[in-house]
This record gives C-alpha cells, structure tokens and sequence, in this order.
C-alpha cells in the first residue's frame, strides 16, 4: 500500500512536470475600459443652390420694337426740352428778381439747377446698369435739391400780382409751378427707361 501510494504521487507529479501554471485572469485598468469618447457629429453642408439664370437673361426686343422705343425717346426728349425752356426762363427772372445778379449769372445759375437736375438723373439710371459705380447717393441729393429749388422758384413766377387776391390764381401757380419740375423729372425717367429697354440693357416693363 505503501509503494502503491508512492508510486501514484510520482505518476502524478511526472504527468504535472513541465505543465504551464494557470495564470490568473488579467485585471482591467481603468484606462481601457473607459468609455472612449463619440466623434461629434458634423453637419451636413447643404448643396449650392443652382443660381437662377432667369434674372440674368434680358429679352431682347426686335428691331421694330427698338425703333419704336427711339422715336419714343425722341419724342419725350422734345417735350422736356420745351418744359425745361420755360423753367430756364421762370429761373433765371426769378433769381434776377430776388438776388438782383446779372443776366448771364442768373441764367448759368438756372442751367445749373435743371439741366443738372436731368443730366443727374440720366446718371442714375444709366449708371444703375453698372454696379462697381457708386454715386446713386450724391446724384439723388442732387436731384432732390434741385427739384425743390426749381418748384420755388417756378411758383414764385407763376404768383399772382400784388394786389390780387384771387384764390384761383394762386392754386394755378403751386399746380403749374410743382408741375414743370416734376414733369421734367418724370418724362427724364420715362425715356432713360425706355432708351435702355431698346438698347437691351434692361427688360422692358
């Protein structure tokens, strides 16, 4: 019994000789089992819109259309010119009067008042046509001043005399006075709108 015991203990520790040792199980560190930290998510840029070509396209008119819109211009440019001859001559009585100047001083004070009133406002609309020019701020100061002083003036001419009270004519001096002016402007408008469409710089409206 005893050799047998023996004898089992050697078998036993022959067949254990040279075995690996169970190692223990690893102990997680902290550091890995973090919970690693989730990417922020990006936005999703938003695709170009396409640009609209239909803003850039001008109709073009046909060469009667074109034709028609110079005689038009033409035609606009006469009435101006007569309109603006009786202002010139409201102007230039009116400052004679009121500044007692020369006659050659007044009537250069009066072209500078209304023909500058109209050159300013060909400026603004030809040169609305090209962005990289700015002076739209000082032509329409310009303008405004212009028109104020030009209606002064014309309604001081159309005035009744002293004297005469009569409502009536005083009406017609503030109707026609504000009306030569402003008509200047207008039809000035009107033919550098109608000027540019027959030249297919801008739609016609």
């Amino acid at each position: 019994m005893t050799m047998t015991t023996g004898t089992n203990r050697t078998v036993r520790a022959l067949q254990t000789f040279g075995e690996p040792a169970e190692a223990p199980a690893p102990v997680p560190s902290p550091k890995t089992t973090a919970p690693m930290p989730k990417p922020a998510p990006t936005k999703k840029k938003a695709a170009p819109r396409p640009r609209s070509r239909a803003r850039d396209k001008v109709p073009r008119l046909t060469e009667t259309e074109q034709r028609l819109g110079r005689h038009l211009v033409v035609a606009l440019g006469a009435v101006v010119t007569i309109m603006l001859g009786v202002s010139l001559e409201h102007l230039a009585s009116g400052i004679r009067e009121i500044t007692h100047s020369t006659a050659w001083s007044a009537w250069a004070l009066a072209i500078a008042i209304d023909v500058g009133m109209v050159a300013s406002e060909v400026a603004l609309i030809v040169l609305a046509t090209f962005p990289n020019i700015r002076v739209a701020g000082y032509a329409h100061r310009y303008v405004v001043s212009t028109i104020a002083i030009s209606i002064a003036l014309n309604v001081w001419a159309f005035w009744p005399p002293q004297g005469d009270p009569a409502v009536t004519g005083m009406v017609l001096a503030v109707i026609l006075g504000a009306g030569i002016p402003l008509g200047v402007y207008h039809l000035t408008r009107v033919a550098g709108r109608i000027w540019l469409a027959a030249s297919n710089r801008i739609a016609p409206a």
